[in-house]
């Protein structure tokens, strides 16, 4: 059991037993109403329990408006999604266990697992008597006066009293000689009873209800909720019983003599005429008490209370991914030129060159004026970005491909080189801000946003811990002391604040991993997390997050076997998966997290200055 299965169960738990209280004050606002209506208040308590109101939020994320005005994510749709939704993981797949693993968990799983074996055991025990009852059933012709004509009833020996048997499709088994111990009228009381279970679908109620009492033994509010599904089925047939015009004498009399000849127990999924509280439904009966119908306005209020329950959450999740048009921000490059690049640009179908130098975009857009020197004149820094539109905009917007959508084929094919100025002491986040600003303005670029749960990965450290270490002094070299001409091809290079990727043919005498002729090997200096993920992001078919909590500055070296879209000649060694855990002590975990998507609107081709 993990975090987010804790936290998830947590959540629907205390969910579904504040949704019981609400319940129970429904049904005491009603309690002079037929009883039918709390019948069906407490069949939606029980039901809640199977529906979490979290899978609500999610159905109302299909349902986005497309020309939605620019606003802000409304207020309503973050506490929607706090009180409503467990927590943002949602799955998670590991590859192994480890050893310290909690044994708690497990422990938590043992025992429910235990519960759900008892009850189930327990519901067989009870079904077993009614199963051999029905195979030594025969079939029963009762008079017309019964009112039994359209109705499949068999005849048992063993059957303990009157039952509605089955779901889909149901039959009335009735005690044998049952017709010599009761007169016509209260038969024809009792099965009136048993019609009205049938007419309601009360078995198929008892059922689901036996599903969530399996789940759920542990809480117990679900057998609460059982108590009352049986003592307002009961007490509703009862109604129905003296509406059609039985004589409350013959219909008391009737159930008394049933359980005079009564032996063994009713299972829970039979729906008989012995159920709840047998003395209280008798003095009910005598004294001729049907429910007062419901009022115009409790009808709805009632209407209005379900409306509130199950669109609520369905609007919360509707509003928490709701359509927004980005507005590009008010900065802007000092100056700025956009000239088209005659060089062919990757098509959409070579993803991995594209991802690949994405990837190194949003890396160096990352960067701080501070982080390396630049050139400078006039006050200013020079800025110049070139590459296929798709990249521009994920640069900007520093996102991976992954969260962009609606792109045009040209979009991935024309490339465009991006020179300007800014001021000397602008961030990587105002450098971003002015390329939006630029896409917009040359691009007529116009993007929503929208809200989604993606599939992606979160960067973890290993079970077998981490194996990269802070960088100390001296352990990169800066990038003006590099001699190009003297570098070993063969030995890692650590640039501070630098990092290349090739494709490594290694000689059999120099190659630190003989069992690998050829690898794609990462090698970077004075790198962080996040520029970890920038370089891996190519390689990996999600989003990549950070979850180590590792903040140090570090080097490293990977080796691992390209994909084929990015490495046309084959290569060798681990994937990047098994690279990373076994080289650097880190793991990608596969997770669904909230995620923001860009969707393209507009682009055009700019007019060149």
């Amino acid at each position: 059991m993990t975090s987010w299965l804790w936290s998830a169960v947590t959540n629907h738990l205390w969910q579904s037993t504040l949704f019981v209280f609400v319940i129970w004050l429904a049904a005491q606002a009603l309690r002079r109403n037929g009883a039918r209506v709390r019948f069906w208040l407490w069949t939606a308590a029980s039901i809640k329990f199977l529906v979490p109101l979290s899978l609500l939020v999610s159905l109302g994320g299909n349902f986005q408006w497309r020309d939605a005005p620019v606003a802000v994510q409304p207020a309503v749709s973050f506490v929607m999604e706090d009180v409503l939704m467990p927590a943002p993981i949602a799955v998670v797949v590991l590859e192994s266990v480890s050893p310290s693993t909690p044994v708690w968990p497990w422990l938590l799983l043992a025992t429910w697992c235990t519960g759900v074996a008892v009850v189930l055991r327990s519901w067989w025990r009870q079904w077993a008597p009614i199963q051999a009852a029905l195979r030594r059933a025969t079939p029963l012709q009762l008079a017309v006066q019964y009112g039994a004509i359209d109705l499949a009833v068999m005849s048992s020996p063993s059957m303990p009293e009157p039952g509605v048997v089955g779901i889909r499709r149901p039959c009335l088994l009735l005690p044998e000689g049952i017709v010599e111990h009761l007169t016509p009228a209260q038969l024809r009381s009792l099965i009136a009873h048993e019609r009205c279970h049938m007419r309601c679908h009360d078995n198929l109620v008892a059922a689901l209800h036996m599903v969530v009492e399996a789940i759920f033994w542990f809480h117990p509010a679900v057998w609460w909720i059982e108590t009352k599904l049986v003592d307002e089925r009961e007490r509703a047939c009862d109604e129905a019983v003296l509406q059609a015009g039985s004589r409350p004498q013959d219909y008391a009399e009737g159930i008394l003599e049933v359980c005079r000849q009564a032996v063994g127990v009713r299972p829970a999924c039979v729906a008989g005429v012995s159920g709840s509280n047998v003395r209280a439904r008798v003095e009910a009966i005598m004294r001729n008490e049907i429910g007062h119908p419901m009022t115009p306005g409790r009808r709805w209020a009632l209407a209005c209370a379900i409306v509130a329950v199950v669109g609520g959450p369905v609007a919360g999740g509707a509003l928490s991914v709701q359509s927004t048009i980005v507005v590009p921000p008010s900065l802007s490059f000092d100056t700025a030129s956009v000239t088209r690049d005659k060089r062919p640009g990757p098509g959409p179908k070579d993803s991995g060159p594209l991802r690949l130098e994405a990837s190194l975009m949003r890396h160096a857009m990352s960067r701080n004026a501070a982080d390396l020197p630049r050139a400078r004149d006039g006050g200013g820094s020079r800025f110049a970005i070139g590459g296929p539109v798709a990249s521009l905009i994920q640069a900007a917007y520093n996102v991976t491909h992954f969260q962009i959508e609606g792109s045009p084929d040209w979009v991935f094919s024309d490339r465009y080189l991006i020179e300007a100025r800014t001021p000397a002491d602008a961030t990587a986040d105002q450098k971003r801000a002015m390329l939006q600003s630029l896409l917009a303005n040359q691009f007529q670029l116009t993007l929503r946003r929208e809200t989604r749960t993606l599939p992606v990965y979160e960067l973890a450290v290993a079970d077998d811990g981490l194996k990269i270490s802070p960088v100390k002094p001296g352990d990169c070299i800066p990038m003006k002391e590099v001699r190009w001409d003297l570098i070993d091809l063969e030995a890692p290079l650590f640039v501070c604040d630098g990092w290349r990727r090739r494709p490594l043919s290694q000689w059999p005498e120099t190659r630190p991993r003989p069992q690998w002729p050829r690898v794609h090997r990462i090698e970077a200096g004075w790198a962080s997390m996040a520029s970890l993920i920038e370089f891996i992001s190519p390689d990996v078919d999600r989003p990549v997050v950070d979850r180590t909590g590792f903040t140090e500055r570090f080097n490293f070296v990977l080796d691992f076997a390209a994909s084929a879209d990015m490495d046309r000649i084959a290569t060798s060694g681990p994937t990047i998966f098994a690279a990373l855990r076994e080289q650097l002590g880190l793991q990608l975990v596969p997770v669904d997290l909230p995620l923001d998507v860009f969707v393209i609107e507009r682009v055009e081709r700019p007019a060149e200055n």
